[in-house]
């Protein structure tokens, strides 16, 4: 089994598996391994995956850096065939790292890189949002969090931070809950659930940025307390919404968040304000609500900006950009309804609000 591991600096590493099969690597939501991040390209590179081998192949104009362990330098990557990915290889995008665990040491392809690819594994998607590295079960899925247990990369971690016998959680008491409130309580951060359950604790806690979540996790390092922590952090929760607003193509702007509770610029289409929320709410773990703002006067601005033409007669009626002839009484949008017509203004009904839309 090939074991996938994604690295960041400040952010908790993730760990997945890969079955045999070629995956897209981009920030677009169609990939198989969506990375949401600004300096990647929708489709920025191609992972083809053995049984026990693996290779890589950038798209053209993506950059990445491919350090070759046996040679101890980085080598560029070829766009036209297909790089073998060894054991100990490490491939960098941007500020991502990327290793694979589980190759073997011959010939990843068997020599047969530029073959015919491999059928890709549809029936699974992975979906990392960078900032923080949230690992998701594909496109509007729950979060969930995978452990591998007993791979070259776990047992190296632990070597590594000096933990090659670790004690097993389930020796080590548990703290009451006012003992936990003290360890997790730090300047800049809330707890919002914190629980035990036969020996067992977890806590999710809010943070106002990363270096709050990087105190948390040292003081919990230190005094190796056996509790399972979902830390949020305000700032990465705003960037991840940003990414994925713009990735979508929606004209709104991330004008807070606060505790898991966003606020976007106002959107008076209700359908799409329904749908965007519920995609931020799938996609972004941590969130806890998505709010609009109120239509404004700018908002109504662009609303005017969409008839082209008016007739205030007997017979009143608005055409749209679109060709669209409206009425009184029908819809001007999505949840906005056509009220009255005049020679200067029109009145709409939006959300059971009557306002006022000037025309020039």
């Amino acid at each position: 089994m090939i074991v996938a591991k994604l690295s960041r600096a400040g952010c908790e590493d993730r760990s997945f598996s890969l079955d045999p099969g070629e995956y897209r690597l981009g920030s677009d939501f169609n990939c198989e391994i969506a990375l949401i991040h600004s300096e990647i390209a929708p489709e920025h590179l191609m992972l083809k995956v053995g049984e026990g081998s693996a290779s890589v192949l950038l798209k053209p104009g993506s950059a990445a850096t491919f350090f070759n362990h046996a040679a101890q330098r980085n080598i560029p990557l070829n766009q036209e065939e297909w790089t073998p990915w060894r054991p100990g290889d490490r491939l960098v995008i941007a500020d991502i790292c990327l290793e694979l665990d589980g190759l073997k040491a011959e010939e990843p392809d068997g020599g047969q890189s530029a073959g015919k690819p491999a059928k890709r594994p549809l029936s699974r998607k992975i979906a990392l949002a960078a900032a923080p590295l949230f690992l998701l079960a594909g496109l509007g899925n729950s979060l969930f969090t995978r452990e591998i247990e007993g791979s070259t990369m776990a047992r190296a971690d632990q070597e590594q931070a000096g933990r090659t016998d670790p004690a097993p959680v389930a020796e080590r008491a548990c703290p009451d809950d006012d003992a936990l409130a003290r360890i997790l309580q730090f300047p800049g951060a809330r707890i919002e659930r914190l629980g035990c359950s036969g020996g067992n604790c977890s806590a999710t806690i809010r943070a106002s940025d990363a270096a709050v979540r990087e105190r948390v996790q040292a003081k919990l390092t230190d005094t190796r307390t056996p509790l399972a922590v979902d830390i949020f952090v305000d700032s990465e929760i705003a960037e991840a919404a940003k990414l994925i607003i713009a990735s979508l193509g929606v004209e709104a702007r991330v004008l807070g968040n606060k505790d898991g509770v966003i606020t976007l610029s106002a959107i008076c289409d209700r359908e799409l304000r329904k749908r965007l929320a519920g995609i931020l709410k799938a996609d972004v773990p941590g969130i806890a609500e998505v709010r609009f703002q109120p239509a404004s006067p700018a908002d109504l601005d662009t609303m005017a900006k969409r008839v082209v033409a008016l007739w205030p007669g007997a017979y009143p009626y608005v055409v749209t950009d679109d060709g669209t002839v409206v009425r009184p009484g029908e819809q001007l949008g999505q949840n906005s309804r056509l009220v009255e017509v005049t020679g200067q203004h029109l009145l709409v009904e939006i959300d059971g609000q009557r306002q006022k839309v000037v025309v020039k």
